[in-house]
């Protein structure tokens, strides 16, 4: 049996669950930005003119999540309401 790195078990596991965004995760980072997501698509006019946002950092993986997940159902929101 293989050992895994549980950091990278995670990266995967965010990553697929926010397929539009990449996540990264950096210690070398300043620690208020170690952990990095951006949005793949470049933002909606409708996204934009609500001041969504394309990039979020955070200092832990549970705030990243935290962030992630609002601004993912805002946009999903929008982006529902404009169709």
């Amino acid at each position: 049996m293989t050992a895994t790195d549980p950091l990278q078990d995670a990266l995967a596991r965010l990553r697929l669950d926010f397929p539009l965004w990449e996540i990264t995760y950096d210690p070398n980072r300043e620690t208020w930005r170690r952990w990095r997501a951006w949005r793949h698509d470049p933002l909606t006019e409708v996204e934009a003119q609500q001041h969504r946002r394309r990039e979020i950092v955070a200092p832990t993986m549970d705030r990243l999540l935290a962030d992630l997940g609002a601004e993912q159902r805002a946009q999903d929101i929008l982006r529902a309401s404009s169709q």
